[in-house]
């Protein structure tokens, strides 16, 4: 008869901030030391004593682990590196341009458009269309709504982004996966739709 050790983390998954850190905690039966590795070390690192460092804008799988009588038990957590809840302009790379609210996203089923980014003289309603509020709502997933009319939400239709009336609690479970966005930073930050998967892409 062997004995084999147990291992648990405190929690299943995680978010940080990029830039922030958080402590995992992990408890065992085991006398050996408790090993952390981290899956992706671009987007967050992991010391030894289960303090995890958020890199940039991702998930990484973080392991805790005991060996004990050449045998290895190991739990896992999947940490989400965000970007800070806020108000954002998003830019095109290629095409130096920024996303804005068609008709300044006040009408359900308005499109999204890219444009010259707008000065303080174009006024205020205008400035808005192309201000967007991004707030992260769990398990790796983000609402986006135009600070021109907060109750307009980011929705993916096939092949194209338009603007929704969404008028309920940015919680997880109050959001469908067509108004849920992963945010991920790999040279600039790229933006999925939970739904497909597809990236955003401005059109031709």
């Amino acid at each position: 008869m062997s004995y084999i050790p147990g291992i648990s983390i405190n929690a299943y998954e995680s978010s940080v901030v990029e830039g922030n850190s958080i402590t995992l905690t992990a408890t065992t039966n085991s006398n050996s030391p408790i090993s952390w590795t981290s899956s992706h070390q671009g987007i967050a690192i992991v010391d030894s004593n289960g303090v995890v460092s958020g890199i940039k804008a991702g998930s990484a799988v973080i392991t805790a682990s005991v060996t004990e009588n050449g045998v290895t038990i190991s739990d896992t957590c999947t940490v989400y590196v965000t970007i800070e809840n806020g108000v954002y302009y998003v830019k095109n790379n290629n095409s130096s341009k920024y996303l804005q609210a068609e008709d300044y996203g006040l009408d359900d089923m308005n499109m999204i458009l890219q444009n010259n980014k707008l000065s303080t003289s174009t006024g205020e309603q205008v400035k808005l269309s192309q201000m967007w509020k991004i707030y992260y709502i769990g398990s790796g997933y983000y609402t986006i709504r135009p600070m021109s009319k907060l109750s307009m939400a980011w929705d993916y239709s096939p092949l194209e982004l338009m603007l929704y009336e969404k008028t309920d609690t940015d919680t997880l479970s109050n959001t469908d996966e067509y108004t849920r966005w992963r945010i991920e930073n790999s040279s600039g930050y790229t933006i999925k739709n939970a739904s497909c998967e597809n990236v955003l892409q401005i059109e031709n």
